[in-house]
């Protein structure tokens, strides 16, 4: 089965005011909304805080290699292309490659509901992440969020994760310069839709 198309890239921001507190101003909420998303929506305050809620679960599962409890939370299509065995087996050598995460942020989140590209109807969110590890000071990634029309929990749908190790880093330092070791880590923050 084809992996699920990326969320597509013309994207439009959205300021979104939410409720004063004690009289004063309402700081904007900023929403991306691709352009092939439904004519008129836009996520609520609700929606971001569970897609960030399922995003902060799927990797604290993961930072903690409790593979099973990361995989509970995949869409049954990632799930299908990915069985457990491969998933696991890839979440202990990326956790032994990159070691303890010390910082992930989310950098941004794109949203888009009903997309004609997308494998299913239902709501979408792209969250841009950097992070830095114990042993990987570069890495940028997103993980794709899936809800079905009929409401209910986030489910991860598709994860990209690009990354230079430390000791890496080092050898193309040495080896080839500073110059090319910036040019490594331009092409793979290439594929992190925030640029890494």
């Amino acid at each position: 089965m084809a992996k699920p198309a990326p969320i597509a890239a013309a994207v439009a921001s959205v300021a979104l005011w939410g409720t004063p507190l004690g009289g004063e101003a309402a700081e904007p909420r900023v929403a991306n909304i691709t352009s092939d998303s439904a004519p008129g929506w836009l996520p609520s305050e609700g929606l971001e805080r569970d897609a960030r809620k399922t995003a902060e679960a799927f990797f604290k599962a993961r930072d903690a290699g409790r593979g099973r409890d990361a995989y509970a939370l995949l869409d049954p299509i990632m799930a299908r292309d990915q069985p457990y065995d491969v998933f696991a087996a890839d979440l202990g050598r990326l956790n032994g490659e990159v070691g303890t995460v010390t910082q992930r942020r989310i950098l941004k989140v794109t949203w888009t509901k009903d997309p004609a590209q997308a494998p299913a109807p239902g709501v979408y969110a792209a969250i841009d992440l950097a992070a830095h590890f114990a042993t990987a000071d570069r890495y940028c990634g997103f993980v794709v969020l899936y809800q079905p029309p009929s409401g209910g929990a986030f489910r991860v749908m598709r994860i990209e994760e690009n990354f230079i190790t430390n000791g890496t880093a080092e050898k193309i330092r040495a080896n080839a310069g500073q110059g090319q070791l910036d040019a490594a880590w331009q092409a793979l923050a290439a594929n992190c839709p925030a640029g890494g």
